[in-house]
């Protein structure tokens, strides 16, 4: 058992660590840092997973601190490829499940590449996570353009793609081992909405998407 006392690192945006974390007790937030301003983005309760979503990506993106006193337990990151390559649950569930770090990720590289830059941190990471949908890639699969949507590279163990590289025609892909490749999709109606900072109409939330990449 690993304790944390108040504001302590738990995650640093720059580490991939040898280790995920699951909080046992307390709580925990994922945190924004710009012009040495702090923004807290998303809380983590019991049961939340820390360091997980870097080890996925093959690239650190997570800024956790510790938000009271917490005690957590500490896996192994060999133990995670096992789990992963042996149990279908777990892997599945890497697999399916988007993480707000790389949420936070994309809105901050959507940020960048706006060439108004006024987009407030907070208001896209809350329209991102809750359109944006998570695509896993395999080894050698052959992906398309996704009508209607913008797609994105979201780790860095796609060979000569960096991550959120937009995928703009049928390309086959290398996946470097252990883990499969990820991609993040987001309507075209948003992005465009978001870049030009218009008011997203919140009555259209239904979207809808082929997961399948063939």
């Amino acid at each position: 058992l690993t304790s944390y006392t108040l504001g302590q690192p738990i995650c640093l945006e720059n580490i991939i660590q040898n280790h995920i974390t699951i909080i046992i007790e307390g709580e925990a937030r994922l945190l924004y840092k710009k012009n040495n301003v702090i923004s807290s983005l998303a809380k983590f309760k019991k049961g939340s997973i820390l360091g997980l979503s870097s080890l996925l990506r093959a690239e650190a993106s997570e800024y956790i601190t510790a938000s009271t006193e917490l005690k957590a337990i500490q896996i192994p990151d060999h133990i995670i490829i096992k789990l992963y390559n042996d149990d279908k649950g777990f892997r599945n569930y890497c697999d399916e499940t988007i993480f707000p770090s790389e949420i936070l990720n994309l809105s901050i590289n959507l940020i960048n590449t706006n060439k108004n830059n006024n987009l407030e941190i907070n208001r896209v990471f809350q329209l991102l996570l809750k359109y944006t949908k998570l695509i896993s890639y395999e080894n050698n699969s052959i992906i398309n353009k996704i009508d209607n949507y913008k797609q994105f590279i979201a780790s860095g163990n796609i060979e000569n793609h960096k991550i959120f590289t937009p995928v703009n025609q049928k390309e086959t892909l290398s996946i470097r081992p252990p883990f499969k490749g990820r991609g993040l999709v987001i309507p075209n109606q948003v992005y465009n909405e978001l870049l030009n900072d218009n008011q997203i109409d919140e009555s259209k939330e239904d979207f809808d998407i082929d997961k399948k990449n063939s």
